[in-house]
């Protein structure tokens, strides 16, 4: 008993870490997405549609890129 409920505890920490890596990367790649179309002179308002980023988190990219 004790060991299934390590193996699932387990398999519970192992699932969450993987949706936490996904999560990094697809936040990685908006970030990416949305240097890319600042660099383009895109509008911060459109970024934030195409990218799901917030209009204050595009704008501290702004700042780093520019």
């Amino acid at each position: 008993m004790l060991k299934s409920s390590l193996e699932a505890y387990s398999e519970q920490l192992a699932r969450e870490s993987k949706r936490k890596a996904i999560q990094e990367e697809l936040n990685k790649r908006a970030i990416e997405t949305a240097v890319e179309l600042l660099s383009q002179n895109i509008p911060m308002e459109q970024i934030a549609e195409i990218t799901g980023l917030a209009v204050e988190d595009i704008q501290k990219l702004g700042v780093v890129t520019g």
